[in-house]
């Protein structure tokens, strides 16, 4: 155990400890010369304890399996270098000193963005903005929690949780991107795509008097469409083909109604016999 004054600690095997992108809140995980220097520092206490110190304790948090770095992941890289045994395919089993964080995820997410903020070269704006983006997806914690933790602005903190909502909530079926960058880049596809279908819309008609979609912007009307459509139908009409067939109806009216069953080619037997609103409804 390290002097009372500073946090306890525990000896953990370096085999027995992972690492996990969540807790990644840097470009690159590594850096290569980070570890070498580290490396050295490692060395030199090995061979000399006395006149040489080794460097402080990593940051590990249990997730109820596994321990995983929480800060310290040069200090881990450097010390695997040093004490693993020569042997090849042979794993470092030497003990390292560590901090174990207490809590949950939240907690330990907390504590590796608070830990490279005190550092040296603390993190950049675009890091920030990244940490961040990993609390939105990843914990609980309140718009100005997010924004105080990370020093990232309350209104892009806002955007973030909007951005994310468009994800939970069905409207977008695609996995969140990992950084925010990514993310935005992603949503600003989203949304001229439907600036695109609103043009088509909004130009001359092809057919008729209707307005019709044609080629790719047709496709992404539908997928959207129908995401949107099934992200709001309640989960009842999933087991009940009447009820469905009735809440489509009172959408589009019964005019509208008959002409998509004409379309499918189903018979007068096979159309619902209820009928739900005054059947003038149209698009």
């Amino acid at each position: 155990m390290n002097q009372s004054s500073s946090p306890p600690t525990v000896k953990i095997r370096a085999d027995q400890i992972k690492q996990d992108d969540r807790f990644n809140v840097r470009f690159v995980l590594l850096n290569h010369d980070n570890v070498d220097e580290l490396a050295r520092a490692w060395t030199a206490w090995k061979r000399d304890p006395k006149t040489h110190s080794p460097p402080p304790p990593i940051k590990v948090w249990h997730d109820g399996m596994d321990y995983i770095v929480v800060d310290g992941h040069h200090r881990l890289a450097a010390f695997k270098r040093t004490f693993k045994p020569s042997r090849k395919g042979s794993r470092c089993t030497a003990e390292i000193e560590c901090e174990v964080v207490t809590g949950g995820l939240t907690e330990a997410l907390i504590a590796t963005v608070r830990d490279n903020k005190q550092k040296q070269a603390g993190l950049s704006k675009t890091e920030r903005t990244n940490a961040a983006w990993k609390l939105v997806r990843l914990t609980d914690l309140s718009k100005n929690q997010i924004a105080t933790e990370t020093g990232v602005g309350t209104t892009t903190v806002a955007r973030m949780r909007k951005v994310f909502l468009r994800h939970t909530s069905g409207e977008l079926t695609e996995t969140p991107k990992p950084t925010w960058k990514l993310q935005m880049e992603f949503i600003q596809q989203v949304d001229i795509t439907l600036e695109e279908i609103n043009a088509e819309l909004d130009g001359p008609p092809t057919r008729g008097t209707g307005r019709v979609l044609e080629g790719e912007a047709r496709s992404k009307f539908i997928a959207r469409a129908s995401s949107q459509l099934r992200s709001n139908l309640r989960r009842e009409c999933w087991y009940d083909d009447e009820l469905l067939a009735e809440v489509i109806q009172a959408t589009v009216g019964e005019n509208r109604m008959h002409k998509v069953m004409d379309w499918l080619g189903a018979t007068d037997d096979e159309q619902p016999s209820a009928l739900i609103g005054d059947g003038d409804e149209d698009f």
